[in-house]
């Protein structure tokens, strides 16, 4: 096996095994957790394997630092610690800073229709996860198959809960982060559909995990403690709330494909406010279930003039 081959290898199994720890620590022992830890190293091994087998691979260094940033979820301020040294030591010199320009910004803003829409998708049919799971065959067969069952596991578990799903929940799903119960008494009059409030939020995301493939793999994997954490609140079950956890983390995996791409063309700038357009539509839902529907329908109207804008940039 080639150095760059060991390298890969060390990289997808350390993550790997690191989700199956970050399970047990939250979840702790019993015939769920072990059940869920089995399938989440295999499902690990597939996502982490459809981002890096093609690219350049990060320094052993940069594996452990985001490994160290996944435990320090669970700690809290620790990760906040990582996510500064990874940005300032790493990833500060592979950014794209490029200038801000008309065309990123206008097409940045079809993830706020991306928002709007993924909420219904998910909670009617979860197609996406579904998707997504299906395109891990090609880089892991084991893998892929353990992110299906996943899949329905979660599947199983969000409609099977005995309350029905909250309002409260559907936020927690879909944009609950570790520090959102934190941030809420921080946020004053601002709305959690206002993009301007989640381009301050959520920006260190992006340069944490949007720029090189593995830190696009760790992004999505991230977000699984604290929607670990989501599901056992919703099912009481530990096996179900690590379904719901890769239902999640694999539509934010397909999000984190969009952006990605949206990285490449337009830079650091034009992610940060697709994102923060993508979390303000997811938001609109909540308050539209709260019984005002104006943010959605001016999300969704921002939105679609984004995606015809790049569709017909595509086409032409």
């Amino acid at each position: 096996m080639s150095m760059l081959g060991a390298l890969s290898r060390l990289s997808v199994e350390s993550v790997s095994l690191s989700i199956a720890f970050v399970i047990f620590a939250i979840l702790g022992f019993s015939v769920g957790s072990i059940l869920g830890a089995g399938l989440a190293y295999l499902a690990v091994r597939a996502i982490m394997k459809s981002w890096v087998l093609d690219h350049p691979l990060p320094s052993p260094m940069q594996v452990f630092l985001y490994l160290l940033a996944l435990f320090g979820l669970i700690g809290g301020i620790q990760f906040i610690v990582f996510a500064a040294v990874l940005i300032a030591a790493f990833l500060l010199k592979e950014v794209k800073l490029k200038a801000p320009s008309i065309d990123g910004f206008i097409e940045s803003a079809k993830f706020a229709l991306l928002g709007v829409v993924m909420p219904f998708i998910g909670l009617s049919l979860p197609i996406i996860p579904f998707y997504e799971s299906a395109r891990k065959f090609r880089y892991d067969l084991a893998g892929g198959l353990a992110l299906v069952l996943l899949v329905i596991i979660g599947v199983i578990g969000l409609y099977g809960i005995a309350v029905p799903l909250s309002v409260k929940g559907v936020g927690l799903l879909s944009i609950g982060g570790v520090f959102n119960d934190a941030f809420a008494g921080l946020m004053g009059p601002l709305s959690g559909s206002n993009p301007l409030l989640w381009a301050g939020v959520i920006a260190y995301e992006e340069f944490v995990g949007r720029v090189t493939p593995f830190a696009n793999a760790m992004f999505t994997l991230l977000h699984m403690p604290s929607r670990l954490v989501v599901g056992l609140k919703l099912t009481g079950a530990d096996l179900s709330a690590v379904g719901i956890a890769f239902l999640v983390l694999m539509t934010i995996n397909y999000g984190a494909r969009w952006l990605w791409d949206l990285y490449r063309r337009h830079g650091i700038i034009a992610s940060i406010a697709g994102h923060a357009f993508y979390n303000a539509g997811v938001s609109s839902i909540v308050d539209l279930l709260m019984g005002d529907p104006l943010p959605l329908m001016l999300l969704l109207f921002v939105g679609m003039v984004g995606f015809l804008y790049s569709l017909g940039r595509r086409v032409i």
